[in-house]
C-alpha cells in the first residue's frame, strides 16, 4: 500500500496499492473495485506520500506526478484528470476539499504564482481563482502541507497565509509556523503551532508550542448582553443544586503537609507565627505587630521546630540573638523535616530580640 493514501467512508476503505486504486467492503473485507493504473511519483522518498481523499461520492488521489486523478467511490471509473501545481517543500503535496471544490496551489517555491484553483469535484471544471493580493517576499513552502478549515486556505510560504477564499483576501502572518512534515493544526477556533528546529526565515518566527487565537472585540465594540451569551449551558446545567463556591472569601493561610503533620500558616501583615505540630490544623495565635519585614519582601519561608519566619531578615533581627528554644507548656519539641525543593530550612533554634 502507498503511505498516507488510507482513506474510508460509511461503507468502503480505499487506498493505492502502488499501481491503481482499491476499494475493500468495510464488513467483510471483499475488493469491490480495483480502478485502472494510476501513476505515482517513483520512488517514494521518505519525505513525501501520495495524498488520498473521499469527498462524497468522489476518491481523489495525487501521486507526486504533475497530476490529479477523480474517480467515481462506487465504480472506481476515472471522473476526471488535471494537471497538480506544485506545492509543499520536502513533504506531501495539497489536495484539499474545502466548500465543495477541490483545491490546490502554484505554492512550492518563491517564483511560484501562488495561485490557488478551485475545481468541482465531479468534473474538473474551474469554479474558482485566487491570486495572492498582497505583495511580500514569498520564501519557498514551509516543509509541510497546508491546511484549511471553512473559512480559510492555510498554505506557509512565509509563515501562515489566511486566503479568504469567498472573499478573495489575503492576509500573511509572518511570525508563526508549524514543525516539519506536520505542520500546524487549526482547531478549536484557534490555531495550533508544535516547536519546530527550522532555520529558514528565520529573522521572523516564534519559537515553542503556540496557541494563536482571533483579537478580542475591544470594551467598546462588544454589545449588550454579549457576556451573557459567552456562557455556553450543557444539558446538565439545571441539575447543579448549588453554584455557589463551598469556600468564601476570608485570610490568606497557607496549610503546609510535613510527613502526616499539618500545621495552619498565616503571612498577611506579618511573617512570623507561631507553629503547633499536631495531627489536626493548629489555629495561629495572635502575630507580632512590630521587628519584622513588611510583607511585600516575603519569599521562601525559614521554619525551625517552633516557628516559621517568611521572607527576608531585616538588619535588626540580624543582629538578634540566638538561643535554645523551649517547648511550650504540656506539648513536646518536635522538629518537622519540610519536604526537598521548597526552599525551607529547619533549624532547633528560634530567633529573639
Amino acid at each position: 500500500m502507498a503511505p498516507l493514501t488510507l482513506a474510508a467512508d460509511g461503507q468502503h476503505i480505499y487506498f493505492h496499492d502502488g499501481e491503481k486504486v482499491i476499494c475493500l467492503n468495510r464488513k467483510n473485507g471483499d475488493e469491490v473495485w480495483s480502478s485502472e493504473p494510476v501513476a505515482r511519483r517513483s520512488p517514494i522518498p521518505t519525505c513525501f506520500g501520495p495524498t488520498l481523499v473521499v469527498y462524497q461520492d468522489v476518491v481523489l488521489f495525487s501521486g507526486g506526478n504533475r497530476s490529479m486523478t477523480a474517480l467515481s467511490a462506487q465504480t472506481g471509473k476515472t471522473l476526471w484528470t488535471s494537471k497538480h501545481p506544485r506545492s509543499g517543500h520536502q513533504s506531501p503535496e495539497d489536495l484539499l476539499v474545502v466548500d465543495g471544490l477541490v483545491w490546490a496551489g502554484a505554492i512550492a517555491g518563491g517564483r511560484d504564482s501562488g495561485v490557488f484553483t478551485g475545481r468541482d469535484p465531479h468534473t474538473g471544471e474551474v469554479k474558482n481563482q485566487l491570486p495572492p493580493d498582497v505583495k511580500t517576499y514569498w520564501f519557498h513552502h514551509r516543509c509541510y502541507r497546508s491546511k484549511a478549515t471553512d473559512r480559510y486556505l492555510l498554505p506557509s510560504r512565509t509563515g501562515i497565509e489566511f486566503i479568504d477564499f469567498r472573499k478573495k483576501q489575503w492576509t500573511t502572518h509572518h511570525w508563526v509556523r508549524g514543525g516539519c512534515i506536520y505542520g500546524i493544526m487549526p482547531c478549536n477556533g484557534l490555531i495550533y503551532a508544535p516547536p519546530h528546529s527550522c532555520a529558514c526565515y528565520i529573522e521572523s518566527k516564534l519559537n515553542g508550542f503556540n496557541a494563536l487565537a482571533p483579537a478580542r472585540e475591544s470594551k467598546s465594540t462588544r454589545s449588550v448582553g454579549q457576556h451573557s451569551r459567552r456562557l455556553e449551558k450543557g444539558a446538565a446545567y439545571n441539575e447543579i443544586g448549588n453554584r455557589q463556591p463551598a469556600i468564601g472569601p476570608g485570610p490568606i493561610t497557607t496549610v503546609c503537609k510535613y510527613r502526616r503533620k499539618t500545621a495552619a500558616v498565616s503571612c498577611s501583615n506579618s511573617i512570623t507565627a507561631s507553629v503547633s505540630c499536631s495531627s489536626k490544623q493548629a489555629t495561629p495565635p495572635p502575630l507580632p505587630a512590630s521587628g519584622i519585614a513588611a510583607a511585600a519582601d516575603l519569599k521562601a519561608p525559614m521554619a525551625d521546630s517552633t516557628s516559621i519566619v517568611c521572607g527576608k531578615v531585616s538588619k535588626k533581627l540580624r543582629n538578634c540573638r540566638a538561643s535554645q528554644d523551649s517547648p511550650a507548656p504540656g506539648k513536646t519539641k518536635q522538629t518537622i523535616p519540610p519536604p526537598r525543593g521548597t526552599g525551607i530550612r529547619v533549624s532547633s533554634r528560634t530567633i529573639s530580640c
